[in-house]
């Protein structure tokens, strides 16, 4: 069982027949086509398509169950938008578009014919193919983090019992909504280090070759997607600082120890306040004060430089790819400094995965917390 010539064809005579209805169905379905030649997408309005003319370059089939294909192809079409208000037309433009069109369908035997629903047709430009091609690339690595799995949604009304009726804060930050927050500061942090993976696989070595005029030296190779992959690896260190804070909001939302306030809340001040209140007490904060020491404390190393810059003609400290340019501008003759920063910087995103690894773990430690807290508070009452 396979597609073959025929099914293409009666594909092409859907498209064609009616002016390109099945076209004229895409442009309203799918918004980002119109947009191609109108910077207002045209909401008061309504429109169709009609083709004057459709060249058809080629097709093909990927096969994903015993009778369920997709069929791609590319098309050129020109055609034209017509525009309506109350039913009238109002106006007129002639396009002229190059799409790629993927039809998921069902091939019937023994009748062999395809079935497919209009609605369920794919339209991109090839701008956007090229942007979805790149996506998928990246969500393929986002998928290979095995190391970093998703939050636990399930476990998160475990902290339920400890609201007190009536305060909306614990309803609020109890409920699905802060999750999200949470969770999502969580993705930001796989989804950046997916595109650091991506645009690692395309970084170069900095060292390539020496010059020997005016005198000898080395010019540093740096593309592009060097750039991108250090700017990947720093949105990743941003959000994994910021995921600890919402944590600490959580957590502070029902303990609130002396000498931490809304104004000084971070969860490093907050960890170091309850630690020292609960020493001699039942709660373990082992977890917590190791982490503290440990990888949160490298976090925060790591993200001073990139938000506080230190203004210092002999030694300044700021993002990455200006301090690649700064270190290697002092000594352009240093070869060895350049196969030490190219070394430095391609084993920074191991690193920011090491310190992730911590993101799921310290949520369920986190959700733990809050609840011997309450439950030591209620014996002490």
């Amino acid at each position: 069982m396979s597609i073959g010539q025929k099914h293409y064809n009666s594909l092409k005579a859907d498209f064609e027949k009616d002016n390109g209805w099945a076209l004229s169905l895409q442009f309203v379905n799918h918004q980002h086509l119109v947009k191609e030649f109108l910077d207002d997408y045209p909401n008061e309005m309504n429109f169709s398509f009609k083709a004057k003319a459709i060249t058809w370059k080629g097709f093909a089939h990927v096969q994903h169950e015993y009778d369920i294909f997709t069929i791609k192809t590319e098309l050129h079409t020109v055609g034209d938008l017509i525009f309506y208000k109350i039913g009238k037309e109002t106006d007129r433009k002639e396009i002229s578009l190059d799409l790629v069109i993927e039809v998921p369908c069902r091939l019937t035997l023994p009748a062999d014919f395809i079935s497919y629903l209009p609605e369920s047709i794919v339209a991109k430009t090839l701008g956007l193919k090229t942007i979805t091609d790149f996506d998928e690339i990246v969500m393929g690595e986002f998928n290979r983090l095995a190391v970093l799995k998703p939050l636990d949604f399930a476990i998160y009304n475990s902290i339920w019992p400890c609201n007190v009726a009536g305060n909306d804060f614990h309803d609020f930050v109890s409920g699905y909504g802060y999750f999200s927050e949470i969770d999502n500061m969580y993705r930001q942090v796989r989804y950046s280090i997916a595109l650091a993976n991506t645009y690692a696989h395309y970084a170069n070595r900095y060292y390539a070759h020496e010059v020997r005029q005016p005198w000898l030296h080395y010019p540093i190779n740096f593309t592009s997607h060097d750039r991108r992959y250090l700017d990947s690896c720093t949105s990743a260190i941003h959000f994994m600082y910021v995921f600890w804070e919402r944590l600490a909001l959580l957590i502070f939302q029902y303990h609130q120890p002396l000498k931490v306030t809304s104004k000084n809340l971070s969860f490093a001040n907050l960890i170091g306040a309850i630690s020292k209140e609960q020493i001699g007490s039942k709660i373990d904060m082992t977890w917590f004060e190791q982490f503290l020491k440990s990888e949160h404390a490298k976090i925060q190393q790591m993200r001073h430089p990139l938000v506080h810059y230190k203004l210092d003609p002999h030694a300044p400290k700021g993002s990455y790819v200006p301090m690649i340019h700064e270190k290697w501008l002092k000594d352009t003759r240093n070869k060895q400094q350049l196969l030490d920063m190219e070394a430095n910087s391609k084993a920074l995103v191991g690193e920011i995965i090491n310190l992730a690894e911590k993101c799921r773990e310290g949520y369920e430690k986190t959700l733990q917390l809050i609840i011997d807290l309450k439950s030591a508070q209620k014996t002490l009452n």
